[in-house]
């Protein structure tokens, strides 16, 4: 007896997880996966990419205050910021009266690169949450910052 061949759709079960958090790993891993796959095309890593956005949003930032903001170890980010700046996405300069002290910053490179990275994120976002009013969209992107934010992430 031949039994139906099955497709993927015969093996997804929505609510399956039960869990919150579970579907949210879920997504976040695909869309994480499109996201890596897309920056290629500006020759970025998603680290990178995050990196500029939160010099874009400081101005003017030290490496050790970057790693407690992103939340990677030191040497990741002073890896990245190295790549950055050969890039010439990144500047540093000395922090005025505090001898060696370097705060990075973003060239006008970088912030055009930027600028057409967060193009791109925005097309994202559409691809996943596209479908969903645009209410409930701004409500699910609060939601996630006020969670980063009680949670000390952001």
């Amino acid at each position: 007896m031949c039994k139906k061949e099955r497709t993927l759709s015969d093996f997804i079960l929505k609510g399956y997880t039960q869990s919150y958090g579970l579907s949210f790993i879920m997504l976040s891993r695909e869309w994480e996966r499109r996201v890596e796959n897309s920056l290629l095309n500006y020759n970025l890593s998603l680290r990178e990419l995050i990196i500029l956005k939160c010099l874009q949003r400081h101005n003017s930032i030290k490496q050790k205050d970057l790693s407690l903001v992103i939340g990677d170890p030191q040497r990741k980010i002073s890896h990245c910021l190295s790549l950055l700046q050969e890039k010439a996405l990144v500047g540093r300069e000395c922090e005025r009266g505090k001898g060696h002290a370097q705060c990075f910053y973003l060239t006008l490179s970088g912030r055009k690169t930027l600028c057409e990275a967060t193009s791109m994120l925005s097309k994202h976002d559409e691809y996943f949450l596209g479908h969903l009013p645009r209410a409930t969209r701004e409500g699910i992107g609060q939601t996630l910052e006020n969670v980063l934010v009680k949670k000390g992430l952001q």
